[in-house]
């Protein structure tokens, strides 16, 4: 499957009422640093929140393999993110979710959190006939979509 990854909402460091962004780092930088690092395709990457019109544009532009929702982390904007992504994924294609491990047995070392409770809780609204959890890592987990 060929993947392609879709960020559209850290390079802003808009914050949320759990967490906060430097303002020293340029996240939209330090992703393509990385997507060049681990060698990967080309993504596409959207600098905007996720609820922007020209995000949602980009999302519903076409259908994903892989979508990958790391950005506000308060559950109303978590939920919108899902509900977006989860109709533009391909049936068989991936959906990443980050900062959901609060309800699974995940220890985390003292260097990481195990998440937030918005994004948590949208892992326990996903409907288990549209889409199945194949894989936990860390306090990301993947659902692919049946």
């Amino acid at each position: 499957m060929k993947s392609t990854i879709a960020d559209w909402s850290k390079s802003l460091a808009v914050g949320d009422s759990v967490s906060s962004y430097s303002k020293h780092i340029d996240y939209l930088e330090d992703t393509r640093r990385n997507i060049r690092h681990f060698g990967l395709p080309p993504a596409i990457l959207i600098a905007a929140c996720s609820t922007d019109a020209k995000a949602v544009q980009v999302i519903e532009s076409r259908a994903w393999d892989c979508v990958y929702i790391d950005g506000n982390h308060d559950y109303d904007v978590v939920k919108i993110d899902w509900d977006h992504c989860a109709k533009a994924v391909k049936p068989g294609g991936l959906i990443v979710l980050d900062d959901l491990a609060l309800d699974t047995e995940y220890r985390l070392p003292r260097f990481a959190t195990g998440g937030h409770p918005g994004p948590s809780r949208i892992a326990r609204e996903i409907n288990v006939s549209e889409f199945s959890e194949i894989l936990r890592v860390g306090h990301n987990r993947v659902f692919q979509k049946l």
